[in-house]
């Protein structure tokens, strides 16, 4: 019995394999007359390139602003021809009798300013300074301020102590405008106690009064 029931199986299973292509016939390869899918491809649009818009502003217009010009101020200030120029045999070199408890601690350089009639003149203003190289110093008075000298004196201390020295400083007076009523007027000076004080005065040019110069005698204004 169990051998006739694997002998059906057989046949059965021979059967099927016989059979396998008509019942499975789009397993191992499709008839020829089906219908073939067509894939079309889907166009793509290409983006048409936009030019891109300038939005830049416009570039400015420079609007030239006028130029101040800073004028260079003259340190060594001459006029022609000068209205006061030193008196006749001046410098005169002293101790300096103004300033005792000073004593050799000082050098300066003093006087007076006085027309050409010989009248003191207060109220001009007086400079001093060097020559010296890199020394941009100045040193201002007044005509009137130090009356040891006179009723027109001025005063200026040049240094702490005396020095030897060949045209290296120089005084110069001016208007109240800062106008130059003489040219720098430079001296010598001397390392020595006794000829620490520096007296210049000045007087009426000759140009300018056609006055002979040099007649105008200093004042009795020194002890």
């Amino acid at each position: 019995m169990k051998t006739k029931r694997v002998s059906i199986f057989l046949i059965i299973t021979i059967l099927l394999v016989l059979t396998s292509c008509d019942i499975f016939p789009y397993v191992a390869q499709p008839p020829a007359d089906a219908p073939q899918a067509i894939i079309t491809p889907t166009p793509h649009s290409t983006p048409t390139s936009q030019p891109a818009t300038s939005t830049a502003e416009p570039t400015p217009t420079k609007t030239m602003l006028p130029v101040e010009i800073t004028p260079t101020i003259n340190n060594n200030p001459t006029i022609s021809p000068p209205a006061f120029q030193p008196q006749k045999d001046n410098p005169f070199y002293l101790v300096n009798f103004n300033h005792p408890e000073e004593g050799c601690e000082w050098m300066g350089v003093a006087g007076q300013v006085f027309d050409e009639l010989g009248n003191e003149i207060t109220g001009v203003k007086v400079l001093a300074g060097s020559a010296l190289e890199g020394d941009t110093q100045e040193f201002e008075s007044t005509t009137g301020l130090a009356l040891a000298y006179g009723p027109a004196g001025y005063e200026i201390q040049l240094s702490e102590s005396p020095i030897n020295s060949s045209e290296i400083f120089w005084v110069q007076i001016f208007d109240q405008s800062d106008i130059p009523l003489s040219d720098q007027v430079y001296f010598d000076t001397f390392e020595n106690c006794i000829q620490n004080l520096i007296l210049l005065n000045f007087v009426a040019s000759e140009e300018s009064n056609n006055r002979e110069p040099g007649t105008t005698e200093t004042p009795p204004a020194y002890p």
